[in-house]
């Protein structure tokens, strides 16, 4: 286990649960946007750092047949998640089990506590996902170390998606956006959201310009599947 994890995982994340108050109307909503471009509700859905399971017991609020998997390193967050089964380890290091099976895998605010040297392995954990990987993470250009709660060494930001895609190119973007805090509907942290799919038929030399490509479509209100002007938001 990193040490920012065993710190996570200890009394300091207890405390940080305890902080946490529940906001499952506006988590919902989030996840309601976020996840828009989904083709129908996911039957399986894994979330890595989980915490106290609001995420969940939102997502639960929007899909209800939708069934869940929650890993989570510290033991008093765990044990208030309900409506999934719970992995207790550290997502660094945990061997996602084969029966979990997720089409969508998701982080909220967690892969920013996760020591850059060890994002990659964060990342095979997402890329379990057999369709989509939602992430909503503090975002930087490039990547800094912010200090948090007057520690060093728990808290990095960068842009997640984009380094996501560096390691797992069968990935595309297929949306993204930004959650404000002050938003009367969706009120929670400042967030920027990825919504990836992985790709059908993707072949090892595909570029980074295809990424771009994605991106472009969206900024122009294209599907960036086919091209064609987007559809959102039409009767």
């Amino acid at each position: 286990m990193g040490p920012e994890a065993s710190t996570w995982a200890g009394p300091f994340g207890n405390e940080y649960a305890d902080r946490q108050a529940p906001n499952e109307t506006g988590t919902a909503a989030f996840f309601a946007r976020a996840l828009a471009r989904m083709e129908g509700p996911p039957r399986v859905a894994l979330e890595l750092g989980a915490g106290t399971g609001d995420n969940i017991r939102a997502m639960h609020r929007l899909y209800p047949n939708m069934s869940a998997w929650a890993l989570e390193v510290n033991s008093h967050a765990a044990s208030q998640i309900t409506g999934a089964r719970i992995i207790e380890a550290d997502l660094t290091e945990a061997e996602i089990p084969l029966e979990c099976q997720p089409d969508l895998a998701f982080t909220r605010g967690v892969l920013i506590h996760i020591h850059p040297i060890r994002l990659h392995r964060a990342y095979r954990n997402l890329a379990a996902s057999r369709r989509y990987v939602l992430i909503a993470e503090y975002h930087n250009p490039s990547p800094i170390e912010v200090r948090y709660r007057d520690r060093d060494g728990l808290l990095w930001k960068r842009d997640f998606a984009a380094h996501f895609l560096s390691m797992h190119p069968e990935f595309r973007v297929i949306d993204y956006g930004f959650a404000w805090r002050h938003d009367p509907h969706m009120r929670q942290d400042d967030l920027t959201w990825f919504l990836l799919e992985r790709r059908h038929g993707w072949q090892p030399e595909q570029t980074q310009d295809t990424v771009r490509a994605a991106f472009a479509s969206i900024l122009q209100g294209d599907d960036p599947a086919t091209g064609d002007p987007s559809t959102r938001g039409a009767p």
